[in-house]
């Protein structure tokens, strides 16, 4: 298979990428306008509750595996060692959460949708070999899978689309998911590497499990504080601000796609580079950094400028009050960019353990901001303590990496500093000129962009030899 330069692969990403998360919005665009903020709300709640939990299937796995491929590019020992794992972990979980949602009835889906959902989005789940394709660094298969499973989503949509329920809904939304993987096991080499029993299922035979679990914590962690928030607003009794709260998320995890599909791309390009040497992934990741802060700031200043036009285009002037915690999650997002090269680079170098209490830490602060404040605050509170914890990642990681060979944190601040006092000027004066002058938001945020742009190829954020980096292909 013929690798594509990184530019080339986060095109495919993104066109994968943008068409799911498009699909997902034209769905959630129909149920928020159909049925309100509450009930909106209590669908998103239902979600996210469940969504806390995949990463216990996916997230280690694919991290772990993703770093054994590198290192021994054999795909049917990785991936029996892979499905091995996906499959008994998602299992446990259907039997687990199908008991506990059945028996504390939280949410009013029928119980036998819960156990439909569940099948479809575990199960799925515990197929996701997207991470192996990424590997090879060719994933326009990845966009042709995505666009195949969104137009058959798209086609549910509307032929359901005049007996669309709650119940109706989920079913098509994880049925998509469960679909989507299933035609990545079409294109495995060895099929029979699903289903392969290396051994009798002894001590060794889980010999990967722990390193694996310990990586899917941080990921159920990361989850834990970025979607709790909104199953307490739910908890709380905060039914419509859950609705608004869910409005303001969705969009933010639109910004999140592009941050998803590098960071997915950059950690197999970071792995060869560290194998190489400290120097050669130092230049790599000092472009990757300013690339974070580069595009963190580009699309949370054009979404800030554009707010209020883009909330009432996707969900109606009835979610207008959502901007409170719009804006204090749009300032997290920008943390989310910033750090997105130290996250990559805490897996790369082996320090997962790390990763993972840097978002214990921010998972305890969450969890403890949520109850202490959400009941006097409501979704404000919810948004502040994702903020706060998000920090806290950055802040811990860049901590126990200062003492490495790596310098980050000098390296952080001399690749970022110049974008980031340009971006933020820039927001600001945009700002005030929509604010005082009532100029067009639209308007104001396409000159954003162009401004920007302009000042990044004035002021050369970038050198030739970083566009190089983002560009071309590891050898």
């Amino acid at each position: 298979m013929k690798k594509k330069p990184l530019i080339l692969n986060v095109y495919y990403n993104l066109v994968a990428v943008f068409i799911q998360n498009l699909v997902s919005l034209l769905g959630l665009s129909i149920i928020s306008r159909k049925f309100g903020p509450e009930i909106f709300g209590e669908i998103n709640a239902f979600i996210s509750f469940v969504a806390i939990f995949i990463p216990l299937i996916i997230h280690g796995a694919s991290n772990y595996y993703s770093r054994e491929y590198s290192r021994n590019e054999n795909e049917t020992a990785t991936l029996s060692r892979f499905f091995r794992y996906t499959f008994i972990s998602s299992l446990i979980l259907v039997i687990i959460l199908g008991c506990f949602l059945g028996g504390t009835k939280l949410y009013s889906v029928q119980f036998t949708t819960i156990v439909v959902y569940l099948i479809f989005m575990l199960i799925g789940n515990s197929l996701d070999i997207q991470w192996l394709f990424r590997m090879k660094e060719d994933t326009k298969l990845v966009a042709k899978t995505s666009i195949v499973s969104s137009i058959i989503f798209i086609g549910l949509i509307v032929l359901f689309l005049t007996k669309m329920t709650i119940e109706v809904y989920l079913i098509i939304y994880s049925f998509n998911r469960l679909f989507n993987n299933i035609i990545y096991l079409y294109y495995i080499k060895d099929k029979k590497a699903i289903f392969r029993k290396t051994r009798k299922m002894d001590k060794e035979y889980f010999e990967d499990f722990k390193p694996v679990i310990v990586l899917s914590l941080s990921g159920l962690l990361n989850l834990i504080y970025v979607r709790s928030d909104i199953v307490m607003l739910s908890y709380f009794g905060f039914k419509v601000e859950t609705g608004y709260y869910s409005s303001a998320y969705v969009i933010i995890n639109i910004l999140f796609v592009l941050r998803g599909t590098l960071i997915s791309l950059v950690v197999p390009i970071l792995l060869k580079s560290f194998n190489k040497s400290i120097d050669y992934f130092k230049s790599k990741l000092s472009a990757f950094l300013k690339l974070g802060m580069f595009l963190g700031l580009l699309l949370v200043g054009v979404t800030f400028i554009c707010e209020k036009p883009i909330i009432m285009l996707l969900f109606g002037k009835e979610f207008i009050n959502s901007l409170p915690a719009f804006n204090i999650l749009l300032g997290m997002t920008l943390v989310v960019y910033i750090n997105f090269g130290i996250s990559a680079t805490l897996i790369v170098t082996n320090n997962d353990k790390y990763f993972t209490i840097a978002t214990l830490l921010a998972a305890i602060i969450n969890i403890l901001g949520n109850f202490l404040f959400i009941p006097h605050y409501g979704m404000v509170a919810a948004a502040t303590t994702t903020l706060l914890a998000e920090a806290v990642i950055l802040i811990y990681s860049l901590f126990k990496l200062r003492k490495s060979s790596l310098a980050l944190t000098k390296l952080l601040v001399k690749s970022n500093l110049k974008i980031f006092i340009s971006g933020i000027i820039l927001i600001i004066i945009s700002y005030l000129i929509k604010e005082t002058l009532q100029v067009n938001s639209i308007l104001i945020g396409i000159l954003y962009i162009v401004i920007f742009l302009l000042v990044s190829y004035y002021f050369k954020f970038f050198s030739k030899n970083e566009i190089d980096h983002i560009t071309k292909v590891t050898k």
